[in-house]
């Protein structure tokens, strides 16, 4: 292999591993009795600082007003997405939270085809139906006696539904020719601004909480999703394919399941094992 390939592609696959942990770590700190809202909340610190930081060194932190719109549209869903998830991840198994919330870019290419006349090819159409396909079975993977595994998955795909559209927002920024670090910087700036709002909102069900158990899962959640997102950043500025870098960062659902069925001893059902098999497939075609 050429030596100017491995870098692009030695990141993709470190971002792989990051974001696939990460998942897994959320779900340890909410299983710890950490507050959903107070750990996610608690991940921003890291992230914001490990993305200006990358910002800074790539020479790309150039914050227009396009950048900034929609970065606050983006801090806005994400804030809602995420919190939807680790919900998620805190009622049901992470074999089937994480991989439902993973598959959110289902959404995101769907809105593109429709809304901006992207190309529909056959392998595209191919690998939205098999991701389809993935989200029917998984959803109906879990254990059926498991307390609260319903409401988990139903919670799971809202909140894949909702990053979805983030995503899908993600798109238009880039027609605008945002600067995505600046852009990761905006969305995090706003992510954290809204959580301390809310902290101070009549809702009291959001409510900052900070213990060990917090600060500990969310701050270093923070920091593997920030090595994540900007090892699949640089991987792509490094002149890695969006074609190959993409799909093998999508893939991390497939380590967070492994990890839940390994270490937290979910069970592998049927419907479960064609579901993986499906999203694998529909990533793989999605690819070509």
């Amino acid at each position: 292999m050429n030596p100017i390939f491995e870098v692009p592609l030695a990141l993709a696959l470190f971002g792989f591993a990051f974001q696939g942990f990460s998942d897994f770590l959320l779900k340890c700190g909410v299983d710890q009795e950490g507050d959903p809202f107070s750990i996610i909340a608690m991940t921003v610190p890291t992230f914001f600082t490990l993305s200006a930081l990358s910002g800074l060194l790539l020479g790309e932190l150039e914050f227009r007003t396009a950048t900034i719109g929609f970065g606050v549209i983006a801090g806005t869903l994400s804030l809602v997405a995420l919190n939807l998830f680790v919900i998620s991840l805190k009622e049901g198994e992470v074999s089937v939270t994480s991989t439902l919330f993973r598959l959110n870019f289902v959404v995101a290419s769907l809105l593109a085809i429709f809304i901006l006349d992207e190309s529909a090819t056959w392998s595209k159409w191919v690998g939205l139906t098999l991701a389809a396909g993935a989200i029917y079975s998984i959803s109906w993977g879990g254990h059926p006696h498991r307390k609260g595994m319903a409401r988990a998955t139903a919670l799971a795909v809202a909140a894949l539904l909702t990053y979805g559209i983030n995503s899908f927002f993600f798109k238009i920024a880039t027609l605008y020719e945002v600067s995505v670090p600046a852009y990761t910087v905006a969305t995090s700036f706003t992510f954290g601004a809204l959580s301390v709002a809310a902290h101070f909102s009549p809702w009291k069900a959001v409510r900052l909480r900070v213990n060990r158990v917090v600060l500990r899962y969310g701050l270093i959640s923070g920091f593997i999703i920030g090595v994540a997102f900007n090892a699949m950043i640089w991987s792509l500025r490094l002149g890695g394919e969006a074609s190959v870098v993409i799909p093998i960062f999508q893939l991390s659902f497939v380590l967070t399941a492994a990890l839940g069925i390994i270490r937290l001893n979910e069970p592998m059902t049927p419907r479960k094992g064609l579901g993986f098999g499906l999203a694998i497939g529909a990533i793989i075609v999605l690819a070509l």
